[in-house]
């Protein structure tokens, strides 16, 4: 089964070719997703692979191009063993023959064909919900800040009320003398 992996980025994601048609790009329906990078198109390039084993490579009519070792392609062009295929200036794909990893710590992504999604939505409804991870910690902060500043609210608003000049105001009939002061 032939191969594609990423190498110009620390994602070295690997993915089998595992469907006749595997489509390149940005938009969520592509078998291979390049969500991070805003150059690659919604549908950037296609690969086919053939039943006699040879695989090759097509622009989907992409903004930026799709070369193949350097050079533009510009119709369905054969790929051979170590073929970089560059889809932007960031985002390069080596072909691959056999699989990459040898037993390497590296990520293989196999694009599942529907019947194997179907099963794997079936087996996830059925399976008992987890119980969410609760981190306090970031709560704790936000209460310790607003704690913080309600007291900080409080003194200024203390210093504010003791700042303000007092207005005299007149005593009630009968508790003495005009000049003091009345709170």
């Amino acid at each position: 089964m032939p191969f594609i992996k990423r190498i110009n980025s620390s994602d070295t994601t690997v993915v089998a070719l595992s469907h006749e048609i595997m489509v390149v790009g940005r938009s969520e329906s592509c078998d291979v997703r390049v969500s991070v990078e805003h150059e690659v198109s919604r549908e950037h390039c296609g690969f086919r692979v053939y039943s006699d084993g040879t695989v090759t490579v097509a622009d989907l009519g992409s903004k930026n191009g799709t070369c193949v070792n350097g050079e533009r392609i510009h119709q369905e062009t054969n790929l051979k063993d170590g073929d970089v295929i560059r889809l932007t200036r960031k985002v390069e794909f080596k072909y691959l023959v056999h699989d990459p990893s040898g037993g390497l710590d590296e990520t293989l992504m196999v694009v599942p064909d529907d019947a194997t999604i179907q099963e794997e939505v079936e087996r996830l409804r059925k399976a008992p919900p987890k119980s969410p991870t609760i981190d306090l910690s970031e709560a704790v902060n936000e209460v310790e800040k607003e704690l913080e500043n309600a007291g900080f609210k409080t003194l200024m608003a203390k210093f504010a009320r003791q700042a303000k000049p007092r207005p005299k105001r007149p005593k009630p009939e009968g508790e003495g003398g005009d000049n003091e002061e009345y709170w």
